[in-house]
């Protein structure tokens, strides 16, 4: 058995190879070639929630099992997510790997917002806004300017002094004009990412610009809401997983039970329109929403990804 550090990983893998293991996952849950059960949740100390996510594909020759524990206090000086996966041989049961979860959960979330991206959202989308300054903030910023052209990015953070420092450390390492972003801000903006904990929505509808796209991906409980109702209901809406989001996407489910939208009104999962993208024509005025609460086919593509690397 091995075991695959942080900065290993970081060093196999490219944007444009996890953007493409992320397809390939995502098309193979939609062909049913996957199991990929609705992870457990196990709550702890009131901030903490524990994930345990395992997944298998048709034929495939591993099975994984991911271990993740997310922190959402707004005051612990550790990084909200810590997690690790175990990789096992689909044949005989060994344990083959260890592989650390932190890197990957950061890899696979940036690399399923770039697929949705490079899908849904206008060709000539060139501004950003990010809602949210960690980790993940940071891997969305950088797997959505792989597949568009941003030229400027707004920062919305829970204090100004975070979202300043995290502004600054963006333009600086990429060489691009970031600024923390305000209200009127928003109807500038071509696509948005919100990476957030929050229980309460992160803006409002009415100052969107029309045909924006939307990655929400921060929400993983049906407690958890970051987008208006009035987007959701406004929105062509996409998701990783029909199954996981009706158990877990707490903006869906909120609009679900709180207005005239219900999962029927859901497009489609995303999965099904990667391979014939041109059967999804945009309209130019109509916003699209991309929900994902991750799902464990992610993490198995990833940990097949890495292992292909090292020749195991």
């Amino acid at each position: 058995m091995i075991n695959v550090s942080y900065n290993k990983i970081k060093s196999l893998v490219s944007i444009q190879e996890a953007i493409n293991a992320m397809a390939k996952g995502y098309s193979d849950l939609s062909r049913e070639i996957v199991s990929s059960p609705l992870r457990r949740k196990i709550e702890v100390n009131n901030n903490s929630t524990i994930l345990i996510m395992p997944a298998y594909r048709s034929k495939g020759q591993y099975f994984i099992t991911k271990i993740v524990s997310v922190d959402s206090s707004t005051t612990n000086k550790f990084p909200m997510i810590s997690a690790h996966i175990k990789v096992f041989c689909a044949n005989t049961g060994k344990k083959i790997a260890i592989l650390n979860g932190d890197i990957i959960t950061s890899m696979r979330t940036g690399a399923a917002s770039g697929i949705a991206t490079k899908v849904l959202s206008s060709k000539n989308a060139d501004t950003l806004a990010i809602f949210g300054t960690g980790v993940q903030a940071s891997s969305q910023i950088k797997y959505i300017m792989h597949v568009r052209s941003i030229k400027r990015i707004f920062i919305y953070g829970r204090n100004l002094i975070s979202s300043k420092k995290f502004a600054k450390n963006i333009s600086k390492n990429l060489n691009i004009d970031v600024n923390v972003g305000t209200n009127d801000d928003l109807s500038k903006v071509d696509i948005i990412s919100t990476v957030t904990p929050s229980r309460n929505p992160l803006f409002d509808h009415e100052s969107l610009k029309p045909g924006v796209h939307i990655n929400a991906i921060g929400s993983f409980k049906p407690s958890m809401v970051e987008i208006p109702i009035e987007t959701i209901i406004s929105s062509n809406v996409f998701v990783d997983s029909v199954e996981a989001c009706k158990d877990e996407a707490g903006d869906l489910i909120n609009a679900n039970g709180n207005s005239d939208w219900t999962f029927n009104d859901v497009c489609c999962e995303v999965g099904d329109i990667i391979d014939n993208i041109e059967t999804y024509k945009q309209n130019s005025k109509k916003i699209t929403l991309f929900k994902s609460v991750g799902i464990g086919i992610q993490d198995l593509v990833m940990s097949e990804l890495i292992l292909d690397k090292l020749g195991i």
